[in-house]
């Protein structure tokens, strides 16, 4: 019966095993054949979990990616329309600002300021003068109301307190 402790031993390519008393491999031609098959075998499993796990990283980045582009594009395109209402809001307040000055009256001044074109003050300005002198708006003084009802008094009075002086004198209560 062959002895089983001998520190080399061949197979049958003629490759030499390292025992315990044998010099370590240093090349994987050195290694008996079937540790080379099993070398090969998982070298080849892990090169398929590197490209698997390659594949699902550039998956998910790709899902992340789209993901953060959409909400991006999600929040530029409500920056643009957020931008958008201020420059018009503050367009529309430099037209208001074109009407007062010009003498509009109040009840009107938001009419005609919707009227008035432009991107600049400057040019709000001169459109809002060729407006004014189109619906021949005259700047000045505003006509002021007599809140007397027309009773002549140099007080204002409410149509309450006009009421009560009508009343009285008719009852005789002022004379």
């Amino acid at each position: 019966m062959p002895d089983n402790t001998d520190a080399n031993t061949q197979n049958e390519n003629g490759n030499g095993t390292a025992g315990a008393g044998g010099a370590t491999p240093t090349k994987v031609s050195e290694l008996p054949q079937w540790a080379q098959d099993e070398l090969s075998r998982a070298r080849s499993e892990a090169a398929s979990y590197r490209a698997r796990l390659k594949d699902a990283k550039a998956e998910v980045e790709t899902d992340v990616r789209k993901e953060y582009e959409g909400k991006l594009t999600e929040a530029q395109n409500k920056n643009t329309e957020l931008q958008t209402k201020l420059t018009d809001s503050e367009l529309f307040g430099l037209k208001v600002d074109a009407a007062i000055e010009l003498g509009v009256p109040g009840e009107s001044v938001k009419v005609f300021a919707e009227r008035i074109r432009g991107g600049t003050p400057d040019e709000i300005k001169t459109d809002a003068q060729a407006v004014a002198k189109a619906f021949n708006v005259q700047a000045g003084p505003q006509r002021h109301v007599d809140k007397s009802a027309g009773l002549g008094n140099e007080q204002t009075t409410t149509p309450d307190d006009a009421l009560g002086e009508f009343v009285g004198k008719s009852l005789g209560w002022n004379k």
